[in-house]
């Protein structure tokens, strides 16, 4: 087979089946022995690796690549993703900037590039680069998406609005979309509309758990706290083990002056999370719910332990210690 046989045949081979790729490689090593100064080979056998997860060796073919032809968009980007996958960001960036400065047509890239940005919390360099995606490709769903995002950490609320509303329209079943817009809704206690972008989204897929939890969080905003435990029921239905829905779960419980119940979600969260995020708020929180059912030793424990831990809640804890104590001399 000629080498320009050969070359298409790989092309087709790079959406192939994981068990095609060693076949895929076999074939690229060949077309180097016929040509081994076709950066473009090299580019097919980074693709190859890449698919394997071989990152490593991923980045040597496309590195030969680049030595070969530094002008070649392709490989910029390709190691840009890995890059990106491995966490190393500010080389990612520098790739991905590479692959603008050599196709400065990409719309996609532009998003790539914004993405980054928005982990580092660049959000002006997030919108400057969404927004040139969008005049390359107008109905570019992911560039207003996270341009919407950005604007949303900027507290510049009517743009992020605009930007989900605009992602909606271009893509009706798009239920991120409506999840976010709704969310907004909320903020501004626009709760009619929330409801409505969450009666949207809940047609498009009534077993998504994140729908019931956007919708659980509206009524609790809204202080209908039967309608929020309902939905946060349905969350942990699904996710036993949702810690969020969980502690929000039992706060609403504890509105509802069902210290019992509420003692549950708390409890739970504390034996499934013990050192997360979450478990001091959870612990904080028992020992409210504890003083709720009248069992003050135990609410006593939660606020030492939380006292103890020198974090976010240790000073309600120990207030609280130091007003039990008041109350027993």
């Amino acid at each position: 087979m000629s080498g320009r046989g050969l070359s298409t045949r790989l092309r087709r081979r790079r959406r192939a089946r994981p068990g095609e790729f060693d076949k895929a490689l076999s074939d690229i090593d060949r077309l180097i022995e016929l040509d081994p100064g076709n950066d473009e080979t090299y580019v097919l056998k980074g693709y190859a690796l890449f698919n394997k997860c071989d990152y490593c060796g991923a980045v040597a073919a496309l590195n030969r690549s680049l030595e070969i032809n530094p002008q070649h968009a392709c490989p910029y980007a390709l190691r840009g993703k890995i890059h990106e996958l491995r966490g190393e960001l500010d080389k990612a960036l520098a790739d991905y900037t590479k692959t603008i400065e050599i196709s400065p047509g990409s719309g996609s890239m532009y998003v790539n590039r914004a993405m980054l940005y928005a982990r580092k919390k660049e959000h002006d360099l997030v919108i400057g680069d969404c927004t040139r995606a969008i005049e390359i490709v107008p109905n570019n769903v992911d560039a207003y998406f996270t341009r919407g995002y950005a604007y949303m950490y900027k507290k510049e609320i009517d743009e992020s609005i605009q930007d989900f509303t605009r992602c909606i329209q271009i893509k009706p079943r798009f239920i991120d979309g409506y999840l976010m817009r709704a969310l907004l809704y909320t903020s501004r206690g626009d709760y009619v509309r929330a409801l409505a972008d969450c009666d949207a989204a809940m047609k498009l897929d009534p077993k998504r758990p994140l729908i019931y939890y956007a919708r659980g969080d509206i009524y609790f905003e809204m202080k209908e706290y039967e309608k929020a435990a309902a939905d946060l029921s349905r969350v942990i239905e699904a996710d036993p083990r949702n810690v969020r829905a969980l502690l929000q779960l039992g706060e609403n419980l504890m509105l509802e002056e069902k210290g019992t119940q509420a003692l549950k979600c708390f409890n739970e969260i504390l034996s499934s999370n013990k050192g997360g995020d979450l478990y001091e708020t959870a612990q904080y929180n028992k020992g409210l719910a504890s003083l709720q059912t009248g069992n003050r030793e135990d609410a006593r424990r939660s606020f030492r332990e939380v006292a103890r831990s020198g974090r976010t809640l240790d000073r309600e804890a120990k207030a609280y210690l130091e007003k039990m104590a008041d109350k027993q001399k």
